[in-house]
């Protein structure tokens, strides 16, 4: 581990990376759980997401509102979030308030209350949460794409979960996955700004030092999502709105690929950015998309690449042909100059997204939960400058070659078929 980095293990097994910048004035911490919607069995999924809403609904010391005030009232910032791997409760606060943060953090995470009247208020929130997302077109054809690429696999479950999960879901149901999955050898305490490593370490002693996993606990490894054996390569749902929401999903890579920056290369150069080869042709050169895309998603057990586009159901059959014609184009006439240009644009947005304390914390926490190891911004700019042309060439042509493509659709569907065949997908 780089010296950049201050790493510590509680006797418990918590685990603690910190990353001193001295020249700031502010410091993130987050407590990260090793937990996520693919840790889910059928019937539990969306636990992970509901039991993050719960620990902001009160403490036997904190109610809901006294959580979230004594965060405001020292001008800091209190939030979490729940993805398919993993779930993160983090607080951003000037320097002298890390005591502060700390206490708050500690306090919701070890003794949330689990109210049968909050839970049963919160069911409401939750749900509404996700009606959002159905009526969200973008998101929802994401989620779609993601439950049809990884059919079978615990990956295709939404984060959200199900409404009927979470209408029948219960304080007892809650309580006990929490036990299962909040075990300290999964938990990682990540810190960066202006920190003294020793003062976090003791902050961290005093807070989290006696807990012990329940008796309950589990460890547990997701398989790899190797592919589904169905022929199933479609979906779609029918809404009546403007535009047709489109994406068509490829072969991608895990987290644990030699390839994954490879991948970031080649996503960025077919949709990327304004400059992107699909960009260029859908948009610039025949007016059929105000918005188009492509973007890689990775996880520990597998990995897709999609193409997003939002366009007039009337123009669907001519955007999958000109998406397929560019994908052929670009097996063909790929150049050194295009590389090299997405290379220092992945390099630069990627330092860009760096500088604040919070995306510092946020990089050390899951690269220490998720890989037990970090790395360095000059590293992680290493490895994508080491990405060469016949890498992404190769890594395409394997993509190309797999029949593994999907596509999923929302909006006014139709000649659904026809953009399937324009796709080479069987429909």
């Amino acid at each position: 581990m780089s010296k950049q980095f201050f790493e510590h293990t509680l006797p418990n097994g918590v685990r603690l990376i910190a990353e001193p910048i001295p020249y700031f004035r502010s410091v993130a911490v987050g407590i990260w759980v090793r937990t996520g919607s693919v840790n889910e069995r059928e019937e539990q999924n969306g636990y992970s997401h509901f039991i993050e809403h719960m620990l902001f609904k009160g403490t036997g010391r904190r109610s809901a509102m006294q959580i979230s005030s004594e965060i405001d009232e020292i001008g800091g910032q209190l939030n979490a979030f729940t993805s398919k791997e993993c779930t993160c409760y983090y607080a951003t606060v000037r320097d002298e308030h890390i005591d502060i943060a700390m206490d708050v953090l500690s306090d919701m995470f070890l003794h949330s209350a689990f109210d049968p009247a909050e839970i049963a208020k919160e069911k409401g929130v939750v749900i509404e949460e996700i009606h959002m997302v159905e009526d969200t077109p973008e998101d929802l054809v994401h989620e779609l794409s993601s439950s049809l690429y990884f059919a079978g696999h615990p990956l295709a479950r939404p984060i959200l979960g199900p409404e009927q999960n979470i209408a029948g879901l219960d304080r007892a149901g809650l309580v006990g996955y929490f036990n299962e999955r909040y075990g300290p050898e999964e938990i990682v305490i990540a810190c960066a700004g202006k920190i003294d490593p020793e003062r976090f370490v003791a902050l961290c002693e005093q807070h989290f030092g006696g807990y012990k996993a329940a008796p309950t606990a589990v460890k547990d490894k997701v398989p790899p999502a190797t592919g589904d054996s169905s022929e199933v390569r479609y979906n779609g749902r029918v809404k009546d709105i403007e535009q047709l929401h489109f994406c068509l999903a490829l072969p991608g890579v895990d987290s644990e690929s030699e390839d994954i920056y490879t991948l970031s290369v080649l996503s960025n150069i077919l949709g990327g950015g304004m400059s992107s080869r699909l960009f260029q042709s859908l948009r610039e050169e025949h007016g059929l998309v105000y918005t188009i895309y492509a973007y890689p998603t990775v996880y520990q057990a597998g990995g897709k690449l999609a193409i997003y586009a939002a366009l007039n159901a009337s123009q669907g059959v001519k955007a999958a042909q000109l998406i397929e014609e560019e994908l052929n184009r670009l097996k063909d006439d790929l150049t050194l100059e295009e590389v090299t240009k997405t290379k220092e644009q992945l390099k630069g947005n990627y330092i860009l997204g760096q500088e604040s304390t919070s995306a510092r914390m946020s990089a050390i926490g899951k690269g220490k939960l998720m890989r037990n190891f970090v790395r360095t911004e000059d590293q992680i700019l290493s490895l994508i400058e080491q990405v060469t042309l016949q890498d992404v060439r190769r890594l395409f042509s394997q993509m190309m070659e797999s029949d593994r493509r999907y596509l999923s659709l929302v909006g006014r569907i139709e000649r659904e078929e026809q953009m399937c065949k324009a796709l080479g997908i069987n429909f």
